[in-house]
C-alpha cells in the first residue's frame, strides 16, 4: 500500500528486492589474523544497526568510504589504504568521485550524469545499485546514470566490484558498483543532525543540505534534504561551456526493532531534476522527477551474528522530459522543435538465507528478480519549414518512439559457499542462473519491415565465479579470481529505430537486433598484497574476454534525419579482450604526513572490427599527500594521464594529450559541531579532457572538464 501510493504516477511499478549478498568478495581485515581474506556471504553495508557510531567530523561533513569490493588484506596499514576516506574534495555529482578509484573512470556528457566506467567496462555491463535497489538511467540518451540521482551529500560508502564476482548482488554484472546512504549512528539521541553548505566558484555551483536523525526506543528515524544549483563554467582557456542544473531532493528511512534479531526498514526518496544543460548530446533535459521507495525485513540470529535471513522489496520510476532548446537544431536552417518524454519503471524482489552447516562453511541461496519498463516518444516539429528528418516534410509533427514500450524481466537464483581447507587458504564459489524475458509494443513500421515483426525473446544464462586467497607469511597475501558473466542486450539495442548510441561517440544512426545473443565476460585476476615496513603495497592485473561482444556494423538502410551521417549502422555480435592493472602504495613519510600513489593500466581490442575497444582510459597515476596535525588538515593531489591514441576510429572516438592536475584542500574544525574546508581544485587552471567524455554532436569537440575551481564548505552538527 505504501508503495503504491508513494508511486502512484508510476503504473504498473512492482516491487524488486535486493539482498547484498556478494561471491568472492573478501573484505578488509586491519588485524593480522590467520587469514584476512574472507567471503561475507550476507553483505549489508551500514544496514545492521543503520551506521556506526563515527567521529563528529564524519558526522557533520559525513565523509564517503570509496573500496574496493575485492579487498584482501593482510595488514593495518593495508586496511587504512583500501578503505580510503576520500571525501574530501567537492563533487557537483555521484560520478565524480568514481575518478577516485584506480582502475575507475566516468563519461562526462554534461554538469551531471557521469557515467561510470570500470576496467573498459561502461552503461548496463556495469550494474548500478542504491540501497539494494536496482537501478537504471530514465532517458535513451543517457543524459543520466544509476548513480546520478543521489546527491554526494547523501552517500555513506561506493563499493566497487571491478570483475564478476558480484553474483548476489543482481544478474549480468561483469561490474558493479553500490552504494549505501548515511543511516542513523548507533549512539544517536533523540534527535541530532547536521547544516551544511558550500560554493564552487568555477561555474557559480552553490549548495545546501541538512539531516535530522534519532532513536527511541524501538525506533530509528533519518531525514535528509539538499538542493544544489550551477551555471556555465570555464575550462583553462576561458572559453564558456554549458552547465546549468537545478537540484532537490528529499530522503526519509525509518528502522523499527521487531525484536533484538530482526527489525524492518521503510525508505522513501524524492529527487527534482531542472534545466540542465547537455553539451555532449542532441538535446537538453528540461528535468528528471526521480521518486522511490523500498522496504527491507531482516533477521540477524542474534546480537553479533551475521544476518542469517534478509528481504527486501524495492521500486522506482523516472520521468524525464529533453528538448532542443538552445542547441542549434532550433534555429535555421533546421529549424526544428524536439521534444523527448520518456519513462522508466522497475520493480523487483529478492530473498536470500545464510547458513553454517559445518565448521568454517558458510553456505548462502538466495533468489531475486526484477522487470524493468522503458517507455520514450520523440515528437518532432517543423518550426521554419525546415526540413530535419528524411520522412518529415515542413509543417509537420511527426512522432517516433525511441524506447518502444520496452520491458525486459529477469528472474534468477543464486548459491555460493566458502571455506578455509587449510590455515592458511580460503576458497570461495557461486553460481546464479537467470531467465531473461523482453518484448516491446511499440516498435515502427520501419522496424517491422528491416528487422521484424517478432520482438519477444528469452533466455537461460548461467554465471559462475571462484576466488582463493593464501597467506604467503605474516606480511603478505596473494589471491587468484576467475568468473564468467552473462549480461543481456539492452533496450536500445534490442529494439532501436535509427537512434544514436550513446557509447559510441559519433552521431550516427543504429538500428536495433532483438536476436542479439546476451554478453558474456570471462576474467581472470591476480591480487598480491601487503607491506613491508610502514609501507603498504596492493597490485592487481586482469585479463578479460567478451564473447558475442555487442558492437556495430554498416547497413544499407536509410538515415531518419537529414543532418545524420549516411552510414546507419546495426548492433550486432562480435567480440573484445581486455587486459590491465592497478597498483597502490601507501606510506606515512613524517610523523604527521601520509604519502599514496596509485597506477592503472588498462588496454582493449574491439575482435570484431579490428581495432581498439571504444572507451579505453589511458594509464593515469595520482600521488597525494597530506599532512593531519590536531584540528587541521591539508592535502595536495597530483593527478596525471598520459596520451591516448589508441581510439576506436569506427566509433568516431578521437585522440586526447597528456595533463597534470593538482589540487589543494584544506581543513579545520573551529569548534565543536563546526568544520571548514576550503582549496583550490586545478590549481594551475589547465586545460584538459577527460578521455571518455563525449563530444559535442554539432561541434564535434570533446567536453572539457573545469578549468580551476576555488571552493569552501561550511557545516555545523546540533
Amino acid at each position: 500500500m505504501l508503495l503504491g501510493r508513494f508511486l502512484a504516477e508510476g503504473d504498473g511499478v512492482r516491487a524488486r528486492m535486493e539482498h547484498s549478498m556478494h561471491i568472492g568478495r573478501l573484505r578488509t581485515k586491519v588485524a593480522a589474523a590467520i587469514l584476512t581474506a574472507s567471503l561475507p556471504l550476507l553483505s549489508h553495508a551500514g544496514d545492521a544497526t543503520e551506521s556506526p557510531a563515527g567521529s563528529d567530523v564524519d558526522r557533520i561533513l559525513p565523509t564517503i568510504v570509496i573500496r574496493s569490493s575485492r579487498a584482501a588484506t593482510v595488514s593495518g596499514v593495508a586496511g587504512e589504504m583500501q578503505l580510503d576516506t576520500i571525501r574530501r574534495t567537492p563533487a557537483r555529482a555521484t560520478g565524480e568521485l568514481l575518478r577516485e578509484l584506480p582502475g575507475v573512470d566516468s563519461v562526462r556528457r554534461g554538469p551531471l550524469g557521469l557515467d561510470p566506467a570500470v576496467r573498459g567496462l561502461r552503461e548496463t555491463q556495469v550494474g548500478g545499485y542504491i540501497d539494494g535497489a536496482r537501478w537504471f538511467p530514465g532517458g535513451p540518451g543517457r543524459m543520466d546514470s544509476p548513480l546520478s540521482h543521489l546527491d554526494p551529500t547523501a552517500i555513506r560508502s561506493i563499493e566497487v566490484e571491478k570483475g564478476p564476482y558480484a553474483l548476489t548482488w543482481g544478474p549480468g554484472n561483469l561490474a558493479a558498483i553500490r552504494v549505501e546512504t548515511h543511516g542513523v549512528p548507533a549512539d544517536a539521541g533523540v534527535a541530532q543532525g547536521f547544516l551544511g553548505s558550500g560554493y564552487q566558484s568555477n561555474g557559480a555551483v552553490a549548495h545546501g543540505s541538512g539531516s535530522l536523525y534519532g532513536r527511541h526506543r524501538s525506533l530509528a528515524y533519518r531525514v535528509h534534504g539538499v538542493w544544489r544549483q550551477g551555471d556555465d563554467y570555464r575550462p583553462g582557456d576561458g572559453t564558456s561551456v554549458p552547465a546549468d542544473f537545478r537540484v532537490g531532493e528529499g530522503r526519509a528511512r525509518a528502522t523499527y526493532a521487531l525484536s533484538d534479531a530482526s527489525d524492518i526498514r521503510v525508505m522513501l526518496g524524492y529527487q527534482r531534476q531542472e534545466d540542465i544543460d547537455y553539451p555532449g548530446r542532441m538535446l537538453n533535459a528540461r528535468w528528471y522527477d526521480v521518486r522511490n521507495a523500498s522496504a527491507r525485513w531482516r533477521h540477524t540470529g542474534g546480537s553479533g551474528k551475521a544476518p542469517v535471513a534478509d528481504a527486501l522489496v524495492y521500486a522506482s520510476v523516472i520521468d524525464h522530459q529533453m528538448d532542443n532548446q538552445g542547441k542549434p537544431s532550433a534555429d535555421a536552417p533546421m529549424s526544428k522543435d524536439i521534444v523527448v518524454d520518456s519513462r522508466v519503471e522497475v520493480i523487483g524482489a529478492r530473498v536470500a538465507v545464510d547458513l553454517d552447516p559445518a565448521d568454517d562453511v558458510r553456505l548462502s541461496l538466495g533468489a531475486d528478480a526484477y522487470r524493468a519498463h522503458r517507455d520514450a516518444l520523440r515528437t518532432t516539429r517543423s518550426t521554419a519549414g525546415g526540413v530535419m528528418d528524411m520522412d518529415m516534410g515542413a509543417g509537420t509533427i511527426m512522432q517516433v518512439p525511441m524506447w518502444p514500450d520496452a520491458a525486459i524481466a529477469d528472474v534468477g537464483v543464486y548459491a555460493t559457499g566458502a571455506h578455509s581447507p587449510t590455515a592458511r587458504t580460503r576458497v570461495s564459489v557461486g553460481v546464479r542462473a537467470d531467465v531473461v524475458v523482453a518484448d516491446a509494443d511499440a516498435v515502427t513500421d520501419f522496424y517491422i519491415a528491416n528487422v521484424g515483426a517478432e520482438t519477444e525473446t528469452s533466455e537461460f544464462n548461467l554465471s559462475a565465479s571462484g576466488l582463493a586467497t593464501y597467506r604467503l607469511s605474516a606480511d603478505w597475501s596473494a589471491s587468484v579470481g576467475v568468473g564468467s558473466v552473462a549480461r543481456t542486450a539492452d533496450a536500445k539495442e534490442r529494439y532501436s529505430d535509427r537512434v544514436p548510441a550513446t557509447r559510441a561517440q559519433m552521431s550516427a544512426e543504429f538500428m536495433g537486433n532483438p536476436t542479439l545473443a546476451p554478453e558474456r565476460g570471462t576474467q581472470a585476476d591476480l591480487w598480491l598484497e601487503g607491506g613491508v615496513g610502514k609501507v603498504s603495497v596492493s597490485a592487481s592485473v586482469f585479463a578479460r574476454r567478451i564473447d558475442n561482444y555487442i558492437t556495430l556494423e554498416a547497413t544499407a538502410l536509410t538515415a531518419r534525419m537529414a543532418t545524420s551521417p549516411d552510414t546507419v549502422y546495426r548492433y550486432v555480435n562480435g567480440g573484445a579482450r581486455f587486459i590491465g592493472g592497478e597498483a597502490v602504495a601507501s606510506a606515512p613519510v613524517a610523523r604527521h604526513l601520509v604519502v599514496r600513489a596509485t597506477l592503472a593500466y588498462l588496454w582493449g581490442e574491439d575482435t570484431a572490427l579490428d581495432e581498439p575497444a571504444l572507451g579505453v582510459s589511458p594509464p593515469q597515476a595520482t600521488v597525494v599527500a597530506r599532512y593531519t596535525r590536531d584540528r587541521f588538515a591539508i592535502e595536495a593531489i597530483a593527478r596525471a594521464a598520459a596520451s591516448q591514441d589508441r581510439v576506436s576510429v569506427t566509433r568516431g572516438e578521437a585522440a586526447t594529450e597528456r595533463h597534470v592536475v593538482t589540487d589543494l584542500l584544506g581543513e579545520a574544525r573551529l569548534g565543536p559541531g563546526l568544520v571548514v574546508r576550503g582549496g583550490a581544485l586545478n590549481v594551475g587552471d589547465a586545460t584538459y579532457v577527460n578521455h571518455l567524455n563525449a563530444r559535442n554532436p554539432f561541434t564535434k569537440e570533446p567536453v572539457p572538464e573545469p578549468g580551476r575551481v576555488v571552493f569552501t564548505e561550511v557545516a555545523f552538527a546540533f
